[in-house]
């Protein structure tokens, strides 16, 4: 198996995040499982913001939107320890 060097999916995960597709640096790390949950949590809170945002006059949007940004912001720190965890094994 070849090692995975972490710099592409931290750059994939901090891009790719700010459209609302994280996750995708950690399929690219070789968790799919992971990238999955979250490219799905991504997705799910982003609809959240905006139908929530929108019944609560920004309100909403303004929760949902922080909770997107850390969870993207752990997940780009998250998927390098992900493929150093890969080179190991």
């Amino acid at each position: 198996m070849q090692p995975t060097d972490s710099t592409l999916p931290m750059f994939l995960n901090g891009c790719l995040g700010v459209l609302g597709c994280m996750g995708i640096g950690h399929m690219v790390a070789g968790s799919i499982a992971a990238g999955l949950v979250l490219l799905f949590l991504g997705w799910g809170l982003s609809v959240a913001a905006v139908l929530i945002g929108a019944l609560t006059f920004g309100i909403g949007f303004l929760l949902f939107g922080v909770i997107y940004v850390v969870v993207w912001i752990w997940s780009i720190i998250d998927v390098k320890s992900v493929a150093e965890r890969k080179n190991r094994q």
